[in-house]
Protein backbone atom coordinates (compact mmCIF):
# COMPACT_ATOMS: atom_id res chain seq x y z
CA UNK A 1 0.00 0.00 0.00
CA UNK A 2 2.74 2.39 -0.86
CA UNK A 3 1.43 5.64 -2.33
CA UNK A 4 4.69 6.42 -4.07
CA UNK A 5 3.61 4.27 -7.02
CA UNK A 6 1.59 5.68 -9.89
CA UNK A 7 -1.94 6.71 -9.01
CA UNK A 8 -4.90 5.13 -10.75
CA UNK A 9 -6.66 8.52 -10.99
CA UNK A 10 -5.34 12.05 -11.35
CA UNK A 11 -6.17 14.68 -8.73
CA UNK A 12 -9.97 14.65 -8.60
CA UNK A 13 -11.53 17.89 -7.37
CA UNK A 14 -15.08 18.91 -6.66
CA UNK A 15 -16.88 21.05 -9.20
CA UNK A 16 -15.80 24.69 -9.61
CA UNK A 17 -19.46 25.59 -9.02
CA UNK A 18 -19.01 25.09 -5.27
CA UNK A 19 -16.42 27.88 -4.87
CA UNK A 20 -18.47 29.96 -7.31
CA UNK A 21 -21.43 29.89 -4.92
CA UNK A 22 -19.12 30.82 -2.05
CA UNK A 23 -17.71 33.63 -4.18
CA UNK A 24 -21.23 34.90 -4.89
CA UNK A 25 -22.05 34.90 -1.18
CA UNK A 26 -18.85 36.79 -0.34
CA UNK A 27 -19.49 39.28 -3.16
CA UNK A 28 -23.04 39.98 -1.97
CA UNK A 29 -21.85 40.40 1.62
CA UNK A 30 -19.11 42.84 0.62
CA UNK A 31 -21.43 44.77 -1.68
CA UNK A 32 -23.88 45.10 1.21
CA UNK A 33 -21.12 46.39 3.49
CA UNK A 34 -20.00 48.95 0.90
CA UNK A 35 -23.54 50.18 0.22
CA UNK A 36 -24.34 50.33 3.94
CA UNK A 37 -21.14 52.27 4.57
CA UNK A 38 -21.84 54.71 1.74
CA UNK A 39 -25.45 55.34 2.70
CA UNK A 40 -25.26 55.30 6.48
CA UNK A 41 -21.80 56.67 7.24
CA UNK A 42 -20.75 58.26 3.94
CA UNK A 43 -17.35 56.57 4.03
CA UNK A 44 -14.57 57.84 1.82
CA UNK A 45 -12.70 56.07 -0.95
CA UNK A 46 -10.11 54.51 1.38
CA UNK A 47 -12.86 52.55 3.15
CA UNK A 48 -14.17 51.27 -0.18
CA UNK A 49 -10.66 50.24 -1.27
CA UNK A 50 -10.15 48.42 2.03
CA UNK A 51 -13.42 46.51 1.60
CA UNK A 52 -12.51 45.62 -1.99
CA UNK A 53 -9.09 44.39 -0.89
CA UNK A 54 -10.69 42.19 1.77
CA UNK A 55 -13.09 40.90 -0.91
CA UNK A 56 -10.13 39.97 -3.10
CA UNK A 57 -8.34 38.20 -0.23
CA UNK A 58 -11.48 36.26 0.78
CA UNK A 59 -12.06 35.08 -2.77
CA UNK A 60 -8.43 34.09 -3.17
CA UNK A 61 -8.70 31.97 -0.03
CA UNK A 62 -11.90 30.32 -1.32
CA UNK A 63 -10.16 29.49 -4.60
CA UNK A 64 -7.07 28.12 -2.83
CA UNK A 65 -9.23 26.00 -0.52
CA UNK A 66 -11.01 24.54 -3.55
CA UNK A 67 -7.76 23.90 -5.40
CA UNK A 68 -6.10 22.20 -2.41
CA UNK A 69 -8.97 19.75 -1.71
CA UNK A 70 -8.74 16.66 -3.88
CA UNK A 71 -8.62 12.90 -3.73
CA UNK A 72 -6.64 10.26 -5.55
CA UNK A 73 -7.02 6.52 -5.87
CA UNK A 74 -3.83 4.46 -5.63
CA UNK A 75 -3.44 0.70 -5.62
CA UNK A 76 -5.14 -0.26 -2.34
CA UNK A 77 -5.57 3.23 -0.84
CA UNK A 78 -7.57 6.43 -1.24
CA UNK A 79 -5.77 9.68 -0.40
CA UNK A 80 -7.78 12.78 0.56
CA UNK A 81 -5.79 16.02 0.81
CA UNK A 82 -7.16 19.35 1.99
CA UNK A 83 -6.10 22.59 3.59
CA UNK A 84 -4.46 25.90 2.81
CA UNK A 85 -2.24 26.72 5.77
CA UNK A 86 -2.49 23.42 7.67
CA UNK A 87 -2.50 20.69 5.07
CA UNK A 88 -4.18 17.44 6.10
CA UNK A 89 -3.44 14.33 4.11
CA UNK A 90 -5.63 11.38 5.08
CA UNK A 91 -4.88 7.94 3.70
CA UNK A 92 -7.61 5.31 3.81
CA UNK A 93 -6.79 1.68 3.15
CA UNK A 94 -9.22 -0.15 0.89
CA UNK A 95 -8.71 -3.47 2.64
CA UNK A 96 -11.71 -2.84 4.92
CA UNK A 97 -13.84 -1.01 2.38
CA UNK A 98 -17.49 -1.82 2.99
CA UNK A 99 -19.55 0.48 0.76
CA UNK A 100 -19.09 2.84 -2.15
CA UNK A 101 -22.20 4.88 -2.88
CA UNK A 102 -22.76 7.35 -5.69
CA UNK A 103 -25.44 9.93 -4.85
CA UNK A 104 -26.75 12.08 -7.65
CA UNK A 105 -29.62 14.54 -7.71
CA UNK A 106 -31.77 15.14 -10.78
CA UNK A 107 -29.60 18.09 -11.79
CA UNK A 108 -26.50 15.99 -11.11
CA UNK A 109 -27.78 13.27 -13.43
CA UNK A 110 -28.33 15.80 -16.19
CA UNK A 111 -24.87 17.36 -15.76
CA UNK A 112 -23.04 14.08 -14.90
CA UNK A 113 -22.12 15.16 -11.36
CA UNK A 114 -22.42 13.20 -8.15
CA UNK A 115 -21.15 12.78 -4.63
CA UNK A 116 -19.15 9.71 -3.65
CA UNK A 117 -19.61 8.29 -0.15
CA UNK A 118 -17.16 5.67 1.07
CA UNK A 119 -17.58 3.59 4.21
CA UNK A 120 -14.49 1.91 5.63
CA UNK A 121 -14.92 -0.36 8.61
CA UNK A 122 -11.77 -1.06 10.62
CA UNK A 123 -11.91 -4.01 13.00
CA UNK A 124 -11.55 -2.14 16.29
CA UNK A 125 -13.36 1.18 15.82
CA UNK A 126 -16.48 2.75 14.39
CA UNK A 127 -16.88 2.93 10.60
CA UNK A 128 -15.13 5.79 8.84
CA UNK A 129 -17.27 7.76 6.41
CA UNK A 130 -15.49 9.68 3.67
CA UNK A 131 -17.49 12.04 1.49
CA UNK A 132 -16.23 13.46 -1.78
CA UNK A 133 -18.83 15.95 -3.03
CA UNK A 134 -19.71 17.27 -6.48
CA UNK A 135 -17.41 15.19 -8.67
CA UNK A 136 -17.76 15.25 -12.44
CA UNK A 137 -18.30 11.75 -13.88
CA UNK A 138 -18.56 10.23 -10.42
CA UNK A 139 -19.82 6.91 -11.81
CA UNK A 140 -16.42 6.06 -13.28
CA UNK A 141 -14.67 6.76 -9.96
CA UNK A 142 -17.19 4.63 -8.09
CA UNK A 143 -16.51 1.80 -10.52
CA UNK A 144 -12.75 2.20 -9.98
CA UNK A 145 -13.21 2.04 -6.21
CA UNK A 146 -15.44 -1.02 -6.47
CA UNK A 147 -12.91 -2.71 -8.76
CA UNK A 148 -10.19 -1.97 -6.21
CA UNK A 149 -12.39 -3.40 -3.45
CA UNK A 150 -13.11 -6.60 -5.40
CA UNK A 151 -9.47 -6.98 -6.46
CA UNK A 152 -8.36 -6.71 -2.85
CA UNK A 153 -11.02 -9.18 -1.73
CA UNK A 154 -9.95 -11.65 -4.42
CA UNK A 155 -6.22 -11.38 -3.65
CA UNK A 156 -6.73 -11.57 0.11
CA UNK A 157 -9.00 -14.61 -0.31
CA UNK A 158 -6.42 -16.31 -2.53
CA UNK A 159 -3.65 -15.61 -0.04
CA UNK A 160 -5.77 -17.00 2.83
CA UNK A 161 -6.52 -20.12 0.80
CA UNK A 162 -2.83 -20.68 -0.05
CA UNK A 163 -1.81 -20.11 3.58
CA UNK A 164 -4.42 -22.59 4.79
CA UNK A 165 -3.50 -25.18 2.20
CA UNK A 166 0.23 -24.93 2.93
CA UNK A 167 -0.19 -25.45 6.69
Amino acid sequence: MDITNNPITPHVRESILVPSFKWLLIACLHLGIVLFGLIEFSFNISYILLVMLSWLVCNLLVLLAWYNRYFQIFQGVVVVREGIFWIKKRIYSLENLQKVINRRSLLGRLLHYGSIHIEIEPFSTQPIHVGIPYIYDSESYVEMLRDQMFDYMATSHDSRVTKASSS
